[in-house]
């Protein structure tokens, strides 16, 4: 437990470090800057360290990865050329763009994927998403402490060409790659600066734009990178993204037209918005699923808790009270009033309410203090096996730590198999969650975004991904 909270400080104090020097921004729009909604304030903008949507969202336009997304979420070349594949699908050649340029305009060269994914799955670094290099040789026993980072099987021979070898064929591995955790890092500014090289002002970044300034608890702006590859394409000079985390207020902020693009939309508005702004309201599927958690990994626990639970008297008469932690939200306090309603109803439950910032929620989780709380997952890459990887045994993000043999041993099938053979495997871990039920599943989200008339190029896919850089605004 104690390992645990430690882990889960040093995270929560590097996302601290990231923002901490952050100062107030000029506030000095310009004609050509998107003003983006961007959901709550980001954990951290730090690649390897940085869990929600928010941080993702800049992530995506502020570098790139090997891999980047199509409009239609499929994989397609990034700071990646082009790439071979050996026949038995366990080495990956990638050709670095030899055009790719850091903001500062210094080369982007194989050795600082390398370096990234080194430290992604360090154990010193605490990050979360450090199983996602999984397929990677090595990458587990690497996050376990079994193995030194520097053994992981990525190797830049040169400064155009990275060759990554797994441990088995994935499928997914590329879809993988375009995710922020994968990202790169400049090497001189890391070292020169290592709690702070990800901070507006200070981040050196490979995108078509770089974060500039952030003012806390509003806004970051990031700025046009004029040495990014395609720099070309890139028709924004700025983008602003907006940190509202009531959608109620993001909506009037819209109205009122501060915001181009809304993060969500409340979903008692929706009927209302479509009739009064016809053709800005966009609305499509997306692989993200809401849910009631309960932390599940500390039997011993349970097995106390179950004696003395009924050596207190406690029944279906007597009902244990519990506390459920959400974090601040208008909706989510919504949603919680009205489940904890039905359980009280129909069980007789008495559930207490906390609403908390989500960081503060996040660190209870990782700490184990919270044994019911409210939980999301959208899916990191576009394939089904990152909406089951999240629940896999070790995972970081796998905030109930469910734990299932069965279920594992389904996933490390799925994971190699063959494409006729694969849907199969993913089914039967499928059906293993579904009869062990480690969590409680709300309901499953569709994106809902407003974009103004004067934004041009918007587009909408399963992973609610829309790179910044693919926009433009009339002035």
């Amino acid at each position: 437990m104690r390992g645990m909270a430690a882990c889960a400080l040093a995270t929560l104090l590097a996302a601290v470090a990231t923002f901490a020097a952050c100062t107030p921004g000029t506030d000095d729009s310009t004609a050509n800057e998107l003003r983006r909604g961007n959901g709550s304030e980001p954990d951290s903008i730090d690649p390897q360290l940085a869990r929600m949507e928010a941080a993702m969202t800049i992530l995506r336009d502020s570098y790139e990865g090997l891999v980047s997304m199509a409009a239609d979420g499929s994989p397609v070349p990034g700071a990646a050329q082009g790439w071979e594949i050996s026949t038995d699908g366990r080495r990956y050649t990638f050709h670095v763009r030899p055009e790719a340029r850091w903001s500062n305009s210094d080369r982007v060269v194989a050795e600082e994927f390398a370096a990234a994914w080194r430290k992604l799955v360090d154990p010193a670094t605490a990050s979360q998403y450090a199983l996602m290099l999984e397929p990677v040789r090595n990458a587990p026993d690497i996050v376990a402490g079994k193995m030194p980072a520097e053994s992981l099987g990525v190797t830049a021979p040169d400064e155009a060409t990275l060759i990554v070898d797994l441990s088995e064929p994935s499928p997914c591995f590329l879809a993988m790659l375009s995710h922020p955790s994968t990202f790169p890092v400049h090497r001189p500014t890391l070292a020169a600066r290592p709690q702070e090289f990800a901070r507006p002002g200070v981040a050196v970044t490979n995108g078509a734009f770089t974060p500039a300034e952030c003012s806390i608890g509003s806004h970051i702006v990031a700025k046009r990178n004029p040495h990014y590859w395609n720099d070309g394409k890139t028709r924004l000079d700025a983008v602003r993204y907006v940190h509202v985390a009531d959608p109620v207020t993001e909506l009037t902020r819209f109205r009122a037209g501060d915001l181009d693009v809304t993060y969500k939309v409340p979903p008692g508005e929706v009927a209302r918005i479509e009739r009064e702004r016809p053709g800005q309201l966009r609305i499509a599927p997306t692989v993200g699923v809401y849910y009631y958690g309960l932390a599940l990994d500390d039997a011993a626990r349970i097995a106390e808790a179950r004696r003395l639970y009924i050596e207190a008297g406690y029944s279906a008469a007597k009902p244990l009270k519990v506390e459920l932690r959400t974090s601040k939200s208008p909706l989510h306090d919504r949603i919680a009033l009205a489940v904890t309603a039905m359980w009280k109803e129909q069980l007789g439950a008495e559930v207490s309410l906390r609403s908390e910032d989500f960081r503060v929620l996040k660190a209870a989780i990782d700490a184990r203090e919270a044994p019911l709380f409210r939980g999301s997952w959208i899916g990191d890459y576009n394939d089904a096996y990152s909406f089951l990887q999240v629940l896999k045994g070790g995972f970081g993000i796998n905030l109930p730590r469910y734990a299932s043999d069965p279920y594992d041993a389904a996933l490390a099938m799925a994971a190699t198999a063959s494409p006729d053979k694969r849907a199969t495997y993913l089914a039967a871990a499928e059906r293993q969650l579904l009869t062990d039920a480690p969590l409680i599943p709300l309901y499953f989200y569709v994106s809902k975004h407003l974009v103004a008339p004067r934004v041009s190029g918007w587009y909408d896919n399963v992973m609610n991904v829309t790179y910044s850089k693919d926009l433009s605004v009339t002035r």
